[in-house]
């Protein structure tokens, strides 16, 4: 998937569960509302980068500080702890894998705002791999994630 695909992007979703008290996003799969279709975030290799950042402010060197939502592994699938995320708090996600030569092949890269956990209506229902490593009382619905520019984190954390 080319970089250009990537910034048709406006708005995405994570599936999201609830086990014991906490909210697991997961992220092997993503739902892009530009072409209506689930697709491949998690690549497993170790050339693989992935992962989902919360902004909490400016860094004058790498121009934002990051907390790294924890990952966690259930039955070979990975899921990003979210208690830590409000809506509208800003998140860089990174899911991209590195060829031998070094290049990014990006599955999912941006800095979008959490606008929260909505209902499923929105979206059909995940691929059946998916819907087979919960049962319904885990289901909570989709986090929806939508692009914004670094200009808009930028002027939201203003000093």
């Amino acid at each position: 998937m080319s970089i250009k695909k990537n910034k048709l992007k406006k708005k995405v979703a994570f599936v999201v569960v609830q086990l014991d008290e906490d909210k697991l996003l997961f992220a092997e799969h993503y739902w892009d509302y530009g072409d209506s279709d689930w697709h491949e975030a998690w690549e497993f290799h170790r050339r693989s980068k992935n992962y989902i950042a919360k902004i909490t402010g400016r860094h004058q060197t790498y121009r934002f500080e990051r907390e790294f939502l924890k990952t966690v592994k259930i039955d070979g699938d990975v899921y990003l702890n979210i208690n830590s995320l409000e809506p509208g708090d800003f998140v860089d996600v990174w899911f991209a894998y590195y060829s031998a030569r070094g290049h990014p092949l990006f599955h999912l890269k941006g800095k979008f705002r959490f606008v929260g956990i909505i209902e499923e209506h929105d979206v059909p229902l995940p691929p059946p791999k998916m819907q087979a490593e919960w049962d319904e009382d885990d289901f909570v619905g989709v986090a929806l994630l939508e692009r914004v520019g670094e200009s808009t984190i930028l002027k939201s954390f203003k000093e």
